[in-house]
């Protein structure tokens, strides 16, 4: 009896390992032809063949979206780097969150604003952007990056559109409510700057420098202010300041200062007639104030040190009318005229200098 039942015993250990290797040949043959389908997907989406890609995703509901590749690409990241702007559509309703925030940081990157913007107003993003805002998530300091991310973890969108002058873009996520945190004071001693700098002192520095980029832009300032060439000198004495004390990218911080003189230069280039010119150089207090005094805002430029505002021709031209107010026609006679008038002038000099001495307020 015991021999029959240790040889229905090894029998029945016979039966189960047989029954466990086609488990385990099947679920190879399983995994090998998942694998296949993955790579086909892969090739699919990045040369935009939209109906294998619909297909796949019929036939193999169990096959992980979010894939990559060797190079850690993602179907939805191959779309949108060759501009495929369908597969994006089709993909982003099935893609995780993480990888679309990723994929439309990649196209503003890139260049694709339309691809950039259906992800922006997709809905996905937008119930993740809704989240973010519910949970207070603005500063994306300490936020984690994956590891196939080419972004630091703390450039938005906002900041990167920004930084590539995308004014489609900013001004999308603008009126969205979006705007880039301006950094804390570098000598700023507050529980906050104190964590970011023992937690990583590099990425602190760098988590402000990205700021200031954003901030320092064109379309960011011509959009979000009111008073862009006020907003210009402000910020330029700042990285000016900053680069005397962050010494490891002052060259950074010089250059983004310079990119804001070379932008007023660019708004006085703008200026159409005197009237404007008028009104732009006599602009003085805050923004949301209309008051005006005469050459208020040249004096500005003159105490932040703007040499190429004041240098600009519309500039000069200005200064010399205020000058030689009055004397345009002396300006444009002939050298007879110029001459006998100098004469008559310095001979009714003295007379003149008594008539201020007797009568100091008259006009």
């Amino acid at each position: 009896m015991k021999c029959k039942f240790s040889m229905g015993r090894k029998r029945l250990r016979y039966h189960f390992r047989c029954l466990s290797d086609i488990v385990y040949s099947y679920k190879r043959h399983q995994s090998s032809q998942l694998v296949d389908v993955e790579e086909e997907f892969l090739h699919a989406a990045e040369f935009g063949d939209i109906p294998s890609v619909k297909r796949i995703l019929d036939q193999t509901p169990e096959m992980n979206v979010d894939c990559i590749d060797a190079l850690g690409r993602t179907a939805l990241r191959l779309a949108v780097k060759n501009e495929h702007l369908e597969v994006v559509e089709v993909l982003l309703d099935r893609s995780s969150g993480r990888h679309i925030y990723e994929a439309v940081l990649q196209a503003i990157s890139a260049g694709h604003i339309q691809i950039a913007e259906t992800i922006l107003k997709h809905q996905r993003y937008l119930e993740m952007w809704k989240e973010r805002k519910k949970l207070g998530d603005d500063d994306h300091f300490f936020k984690t990056s994956f590891e196939e991310s080419q972004f630091s973890p703390d450039i938005t969108p906002l900041i990167l559109a920004a930084q590539k002058n995308q004014y489609e873009i900013v001004q999308l996520l603008l009126l969205r409510g979006e705007i880039i945190q301006k950094p804390h004071k570098f000598r700023c001693a507050c529980q906050e700057c104190t964590n970011k700098m023992k937690f990583d002192m590099l990425r602190s520095a760098k988590y402000r420098l990205n700021a200031y980029r954003g901030l320092a832009s064109e379309a960011y300032i011509s959009l979000s202010s009111k008073d862009p060439i006020l907003t210009a000198f402000e910020l330029g004495s700042e990285l000016k300041s900053l680069s005397r004390v962050e010494k490891y990218f002052k060259k950074e911080y010089k250059d983004l200062a310079e990119q804001l003189s070379e932008y007023t230069v660019k708004l006085l280039d703008r200026v159409r007639t005197q009237q404007e010119l008028e009104i732009i150089l006599n602009k003085a207090g805050k923004p949301r104030f209309n008051h005006y005094e005469s050459l208020a805002r040249f004096k500005l430029a003159l105490f932040y040190k703007e040499k190429k505002f004041v240098a600009h021709p519309s500039c000069q031209q200005k200064l010399m009318k205020s000058w030689y107010y009055g004397m345009g026609s002396l300006e444009r006679a002939s050298w007879p005229k110029r001459i006998l008038m100098f004469i008559l002038f310095m001979l009714s000099y003295p007379f003149l200098v008594l008539v201020y001495l007797l009568f100091p307020k008259w006009k």
